[in-house]
């Protein structure tokens, strides 16, 4: 049996014959409420689901619809931070992460004004 987190943190048991199914149809729905309901709770999940196979740069794009089409402040920054920590396997990362943390800086996030401060010094 394996225990898995749903996103009420509370611990369901699961077959190893239903593992994988539930795998993908969880991370699924975990995707689905971020594109389509803007759905921020989801992130954690899914970025601990990414972090555990060391692929934290796929949460990028989760970030940055939940900052382009839901506004949510916090992931310009997140955006940013992925992709900053990624410029060694990915240089092109350094422009797209800038260009986020840009655009929290304009529009008064706390964390994007703090990053700024390295790169006007």
């Amino acid at each position: 049996m394996h225990k898995i987190y749903d996103n009420s943190k509370r611990i369901k048991d699961y077959s190893s014959d239903n593992m994988a199914l539930y795998d993908m149809l969880y991370l699924d729905s975990l995707r689905i409420n971020i594109i389509a309901n803007g759905d921020s709770s989801s992130c954690n999940p899914l970025y601990d689901y990414y972090n555990s196979i060391n692929q934290t740069r796929e949460m990028a794009v989760y970030y940055m619809i939940l900052a382009d089409k839901y506004n949510l402040s916090s992931a310009y920054f997140d955006v940013y931070n992925i992709l900053i920590n990624d410029t060694i396997k990915y240089p092109q990362s350094k422009d797209i992460a800038l260009e986020y943390l840009r655009k929290g800086y304009r529009k008064g996030i706390k964390k994007c004004e703090e990053e700024m401060t390295k790169y006007s010094k």
